[in-house]
C-alpha cells in the first residue's frame, strides 16, 4: 500500500462507518470520479469495498 492510502484509512473507515450506520443501505454504490485509472486508483477502491465488506459482516 502508498503511504496516503495508509495515512488516510482510518478517515476513510470512519467516513464509511458513519454514512452506512445513519443510511443502513440495501446496496452502496462506489464511483471513482477521477481521471485515474492507475493501480492507486484500484488500491483506493479496493480499500473502501474492503471496508464497506467488513461493516457489513459487523452489523
Amino acid at each position: 500500500m502508498t503511504d496516503d492510502v495508509i495515512k488516510t484509512k482510518p478517515i476513510l473507515e470512519t467516513g464509511i462507518a458513519e454514512r452506512y450506520r445513519t443510511l443502513l443501505p440495501e446496496r452502496m454504490v462506489v464511483v471513482d470520479l477521477g481521471c485515474s485509472s492507475g493501480p492507486n486508483t484500484f488500491l483506493v477502491v479496493s480499500e473502501v469495498l474492503g471496508i464497506v465488506g467488513d461493516l457489513r459482516r459487523r452489523l
